[in-house]
């Protein structure tokens, strides 16, 4: 049988009746969440890569969590139809990788595109107050929160140059420390926009390049380690901490050198996300 690729609307209707002839496959609520933001956000396109797939005997092969989405919001959308797929060609759809914003930023010229990449989503959550909670952080891509490239690239360039900034403090950081450079760069960006002379000295210290003054006990990066305990933290609780232990360096209080600064997120002392000021 002759394989057969058009261009089609793929609208409620059409999106049901195919969902009827469908193979068994796990569905992922995220994607279709995913997938209606794209379509309610009006940036919905017309691409190659992913078309609707049907094999010879008219089952639903690819395409399921666009059919669900299109029905979820009612609209119609443009899509790639391919008929008639052989049983053999079946096994291989989405096996190929899907790009990322990172590779989006490679391609326009971007350099350590992975790493600003990582620094410009962590910053759009963080503006967002997707860090405030455990569970807001802990939900953002279940709930088909994370952003898409599309979202990213317009917020990448309005920020483009503090992130830019931000990574390269990240990168001195993390040669000295191992800090996590996603964390680091957006800890730059947040200070940096209250006081850059406190944010350059405050990065000096984390960077083990300058004691804690005045006492000159243990750095203050040290400081920030102990209080992860034995756990690996994740972006969240890094962030807290340096938000922490900012705070403190900001009001001048250096504490007792030999105490850790730590962010107690759960338990009977449960505290909120702090704010950096």
């Amino acid at each position: 049988m002759t394989l057969r690729i058009y261009q089609d609307v793929l609208t409620p209707e059409l999106a049901r009746q195919l969902l009827s002839r469908r193979r068994s496959m796990r569905l992922k609520s995220h994607q279709v969440k995913r997938l209606v933001g794209i379509i309610e956000r009006g940036e919905w396109h017309l691409t190659p890569d992913s078309p609707v797939c049907t094999d010879e005997d008219g089952f639903l092969w690819q395409g399921v969590h666009r059919c669900l989405a299109v029905i979820e919001t009612g609209a119609s959308v443009p899509v790639l139809r391919v008929e008639n797929l052989s049983k053999e060609a079946t096994t291989t759809l989405d096996t190929a990788a899907r790009r990322s914003f990172a590779d989006n930023l490679k391609d326009i010229g971007v350099p350590s595109s992975t790493n600003i990449a990582a620094v410009a989503t962590l910053l759009w959550h963080y503006e967002r107050g997707q860090l405030k909670s455990r569970a807001s952080w802990g939900s953002k891509t279940s709930s088909g929160s994370s952003p898409t490239s599309a979202q990213l690239l317009p917020f990448y360039e309005k920020y483009e140059q503090e992130i830019a900034e931000g990574f390269a403090h990240a990168q001195n950081t993390y040669r000295k420390t191992q800090l996590t450079p996603s964390v680091a760069g957006v800890a730059w960006v947040i200070f940096s926009r209250i006081n850059k002379e406190d944010a350059e000295g405050f990065f000096r210290e984390l960077a083990l390049e300058t004691p804690q003054v005045p006492h000159g006990g243990p750095h203050l990066f040290t400081r920030v380690f102990a209080g992860w305990g034995h756990r690996k933290p994740d972006q969240q609780v890094i962030l807290a901490h340096l938000i922490k232990a900012w705070n403190m360096y900001r009001d001048g209080r250096e504490g007792n050198p030999g105490t850790k600064i730590q962010w107690m997120w759960g338990g009977s002392k449960r505290e909120a996300f702090p704010e950096p000021r």
